[in-house]
């Protein structure tokens, strides 16, 4: 069992230098620029994204052994084309509120839902790792250990350093001119708004 926990946080360091870090940096790096001071405030909302994200992980990891691979693909399948749509949707505004002074963005909810939406749209590599997971675990504890592993692979990527750096691009910024400021923070909020944009397409082309 050790030997196959350890097999997996190494595939999850994998996995967070290269597809996690793919699908999640636009997002996240373009949120925390646009909405932190410092920083430990960037790596903090990274924290709050990842852990949300690898919670989801290992629901699914558990979800594969309790109802099967076939079961739990065909259940996800379905779920995913809602949470395309509503995740999309939930991005979006988050994306707008940012462009109008943040005031419907929860500075520690934001990164939570972010995490947890991205969690539940899994690449294909990913759901083959949580099939063999499922599949190759004799309990649940089992299953729950060694999504865990493989979750905290994932949290010890790149995008640690990126995002404290994204951190500290606005105060960089402030100091100077306001201005540039502004425009950045557009860009961001716009990037953000694309990528929400794109999950609601992908949705309905579901």
């Amino acid at each position: 069992m050790l030997k196959a926990a350890l097999s997996l946080f190494i595939t999850g360091l994998i996995f967070g230098s290269g597809p996690c870090l793919a699908s999640c940096g636009p997002i996240l790096i373009s949120y925390i620029a646009a909405t932190k001071k410092n920083m430990l405030e960037g790596v903090a909302a990274y924290l709050l994204f990842s852990l949300a994200r690898v919670s989801v992980y290992i629901g699914l990891a558990l979800g594969v052994f309790f109802l099967g691979e076939f079961v739990f693909r065909g259940w996800l399948e379905g779920l995913s084309k809602y949470v395309l749509i509503l995740g999309g949707g939930f991005i979006v505004i988050v994306g707008v509120s940012l462009i109008y002074g943040r005031k419907f963005v929860k500075e520690r909810k934001s990164p939570i839902a972010m995490g947890a939406i991205i969690g539940l749209l899994p690449c294909a590599p990913l759901l083959a790792v949580f099939s063999c997971i499922g599949l190759a675990s004799k309990s649940w504890m089992q299953s729950f250990t060694y999504s865990f592993c493989f979750g905290v692979g994932t949290i010890l990527s790149p995008l640690i350093a990126l995002s404290a750096f994204a951190g500290l691009v606005p105060k960089f910024l402030t100091e100077k001119r306001e201005k540039y400021l502004k425009i950045f923070n557009f860009i961001c909020a716009a990037i953000i708004i694309l990528l929400g944009a794109r999950l609601i397409r992908d949705g309905f082309l579901r």
